[in-house]
């Protein structure tokens, strides 16, 4: 069977070392999907078939198999434990709030984001925009060039300013204890001065939450 197979079997095992490969050090169980599944049947049959046989390899196999139910079974309970999906059953809502750390500020920012014109950046808070109001806006990775690119050039706050509003952004979502390890370090003295200045002069502060570090706000309607 394996040898019957063998073209299908190496292009899934080079899929799988090429993904690993690349996904270092982000390794995310959804790229090995694609050649896990095709393996499935053919590791399945010889598993099977090693069961069948006497001796030394059906004990291998069959401790093997034994011990990768017991760890997969660990793994899930623990999960579980951890989630309590069960508890959550009849209250999503209760569960959002629990797991997920934005979701309560995104809550109270939709009472400040609503218009349908209203575009949200979320500047480190994770590019978790599932549940942001208004349309949310990403950057292209989740450091948070787009503020950093334009400081670094030597662009002052109006400038910045003007490139956010450029884009249609209004609003943005900001993690305060994110943004002191991010954008704070990342700048030198003239370049703080500048972020220091767009946050005091081209934002205003919308609402803020205490349990999440999190602050919204919003872009003044022209440079000052």
């Amino acid at each position: 069977l394996v040898r019957k197979r063998s073209p299908m079997i190496l292009c899934c095992l080079a899929y799988l070392v090429l993904a690993v490969l690349i996904s270092i050090p982000a390794l995310r169980t959804r790229y090995l999907l694609p050649a896990l599944v095709p393996l499935a049947i053919p590791a399945a049959r010889g598993i099977r078939e090693s069961l069948r046989r006497s001796g030394p390899t059906r004990i291998a196999v069959a401790c093997s198999v034994a011990v990768c139910l017991a760890w997969s079974g660990y793994r899930v309970a623990r999960l579980y434990d951890r989630e309590s999906p069960f508890g959550y059953a009849s209250d999503s809502q209760a569960y959002l709030e629990a797991h997920e750390r934005s979701y309560a500020f995104f809550r109270l920012s939709s009472d400040y984001v609503s218009a349908p014109s209203d575009t949200l950046l979320l500047l480190d808070v994770g590019n978790r925009g599932f549940y942001a109001p208004g349309v949310p806006y990403y950057g292209p990775t989740d450091f948070p060039f787009i503020v950093l690119e334009p400081l670094w050039a030597g662009r002052d706050a109006e400038a910045l300013l003007r490139s956010l509003r450029r884009r249609g952004i209004t609003h943005i979502a900001l993690d305060m204890d994110m943004a002191m390890e991010n954008i704070v370090p990342q700048l030198d003295g003239p370049q703080l001065e500048q972020w220091r200045r767009f946050l005091a002069r081209e934002t205003e502060l919308v609402v803020s939450s205490s349990t999440s570090g999190h602050a919204l706000l919003s872009l003044v309607r022209s440079s000052r």
